[in-house]
């Protein structure tokens, strides 16, 4: 019988591998190529960074030493790129990909409901109204509008509930007990 071994598709052993050309050529060709064109405000060079975020997030002492690079403390945030992008052109694909990875911190977040939120209500209710500036910049508003009354409803309710205390029958029972149901 055959041996083999079980690789995980981001590990090192895979990064490393001399006959996988796409991540060799992402880390000694296009970094320090995004680098410089981050330096000096390229819109769409940022834009390509937060939609390579796979690639940064597969190794970290690239994506350490590329933040560095550019002046960036802290890790790797696809959203900083995003915003930063549609800062300088306002592009409404640019606002696309930042509204949905927006949506994605929040849909993790409120995965949960009706049990509980992941996170405080005050993040909860920052991440929100963030969404919510960019929502209000874009052409495809309808897209989030339901959503977005849902997010800021889960939001309210997740800090009455918290701030209230009234821990004995949990965030589905006070949910329950208003009659409130989350699709």
């Amino acid at each position: 019988m055959p041996s083999f071994e079980i690789l995980p598709t981001n590990g090192q052993k895979i990064s490393d591998n001399k006959i996988r050309i796409q991540y060799p050529l992402f880390k000694e060709i296009i970094v320090p190529v995004l680098a410089d064109k981050y330096k000096v405000n390229s819109s769409i060079h940022i834009k390509w960074i937060g939609q390579l975020e796979q690639f940064f997030y597969s190794d970290r002492k690239t994506s350490s030493d590329f933040l560095r690079e550019i002046g960036k403390d802290g890790f790797f945030e696809t959203t900083h790129f995003f915003e930063k992008a549609f800062s300088i052109d306002n592009d409404q694909v640019t606002l696309s990909l930042l509204l949905n990875r927006l949506a994605q911190d929040i849909n993790y977040d409120t995965h949960e409901v009706p049990m509980f939120v992941l996170v405080d209500p005050e993040v909860l209710n920052e991440e929100v109204l963030n969404f919510k500036k960019y929502w209000e910049q874009s052409d495809t508003k309808e897209i989030w509008k339901d959503i977005l009354g849902e997010w800021e409803s889960i939001a309210e309710h997740w800090t009455l509930y918290i701030n209230g205390k009234d821990y004995m029958c949990g965030f589905e029972g006070y949910l329950l007990n208003r009659g409130i149901h989350f699709d």
